[in-house]
């Protein structure tokens, strides 16, 4: 029998894991599978808490170079391996060839793989309260990447006091105010900085148009628009899309919400 209160109250971790790959979901009434659900999470920030630990204790083990590797590091040859920094302020050096061997084991790219193993550095040496968090259940390791990556330009001390100021905010709002709220303390905390991230982002704007490529040569009558542009001026422009859209729809023209979308463009144009 399940029993919600029990599967509520357990810490996530083995029992928990073992109990709920015991239940028969068919078998569920709605407030049941809630209850399972909940303890999912909990064991799945559990887990990836876990795998921050393996990919942490696999950085350990991939932290030297050999004695073969470091003399031709001394003699400076060319294409000798290197220690690389993945993580932010204050993490441990790798040797750069273990990203290769992580991405093949993971099955993923060896970009995807640094990711994961910044992430994991980062959660052990620089806030390790979030870490503690995801230990605990409260905390999903999808969350914890948004807070490991946007705080990784801080010093640690920094990153330290983010994660202080932060607090368990992280376990009760969603992704976007989580994002903001750590934006809002990486303005407080190093406001030079901001400024400078804020300045580089505006500098980087920019829209390209290029002619679709006809191999007959004949040309086809469409183009590519590549775009950055701020923030809230591409949500009013995409929300105007949509709107326009809808219009064209209601007036009969035919075609999939992207076409529409498309001509909609071209009708804020003219």
């Amino acid at each position: 029998m399940f029993d919600r209160e029990v599967v509520d109250t357990l810490p996530p971790g083995p029992e928990l894991g073992r109990l709920l790959v015991t239940v028969d979901h068919t078998e569920l009434d709605t407030a049941d599978t809630l209850c399972w659900l909940r303890a999912h999470e909990r064991q799945k920030a559990y887990q990836a808490a876990h795998e921050a630990d393996l990919l942490a204790h696999f950085a350990d083990l991939n932290s030297t170079l050999d004695p073969v590797e470091e003399d031709l590091h001394d003699r400076q040859v060319k294409g000798t391996p290197r220690l690389i920094q993945v993580g932010g302020d204050g993490t441990p050096t790798v040797h750069e060839f273990c990203l290769t061997e992580l991405a093949a084991t993971l099955k993923c790219s060896e970009g995807r793989a640094r990711y994961l193993l910044a992430d994991a550095l980062d959660l052990h040496h620089r806030l390790p309260q979030t870490l503690t968090r995801m230990h605990q259940g409260a905390l999903s390791g999808y969350r914890a990447s948004l807070i490991t990556r946007q705080s990784r330009c801080l010093p640690k001390p920094g990153a330290g006091q983010l994660e202080e100021e932060l607090g368990a905010t992280a376990c009760r709002v969603g992704d976007k105010r989580l994002c903001d709220e750590v934006d809002r303390l990486l303005i407080d905390l190093d406001p030079e900085r901001a400024a400078r991230r804020a300045k580089d982002a505006a500098e980087s704007r920019y829209v390209h148009v290029e002619r679709d490529p006809d191999p007959a040569g004949d040309g086809n009558g469409v183009a590519f628009l590549n775009a950055k542009i701020d923030a809230f001026s591409a949500q009013a422009f995409d929300q105007a899309l949509n709107t326009v859209a809808g219009m064209l729809k209601s007036l009969g023209v035919t075609g999939d919400h992207d076409v529409l979308r498309a001509q909609a463009l071209g009708w804020l144009a003219n």
